[in-house]
């Protein structure tokens, strides 16, 4: 758990940009890492996951508030965090040949092309 928390840290500033950079960066955690944290079949370390998953989310909404971003994200109010961490799996499950790059920005990726802003009206965007 403290190794999540200290790579959502690390990760923090390159998170908010989720570009190619990010992809291949240096982390402690990359997608098959996570993968593996989000399909087993321990009730701890699938929090792990959710936790990973939160944290890589409230981190970019975090910086996205500070910084005039592009490539937004805007999720819905009802949208609960299992429900975002589902989203992860299946990302993660139908796209194998890109586990090798950093988890961080394969939650971006899988949050950004399900809940992609439609306009300036959206209540959690970020």
């Amino acid at each position: 758990m403290f190794k999540l928390f200290i790579s959502l840290v690390i990760l923090f500033p390159a998170i908010v940009f989720a570009d190619e950079s990010l992809k291949e960066a240096t982390s402690f955690i990359n997608g098959l890492e996570l993968q593996k944290l989000c399909n087993s079949e321990s009730i701890d370390t699938e929090n792990d996951c959710r936790l990973y998953v939160a944290g890589v989310i409230d981190s970019y909404a975090f910086l996205a508030n500070t910084k005039n971003l592009e490539n937004k994200i805007c999720i819905p109010e009802e949208i609960a965090l299992e429900n975002l961490q589902s989203i992860v799996v299946q990302h993660l499950d139908e796209h194998s040949k890109d586990l090798h790059n950093t988890a961080a920005y394969i939650v971006l990726l899988a949050i950004r092309k399900t809940f992609p802003c439609k306009d300036d009206l959206h209540p959690h965007r970020f």
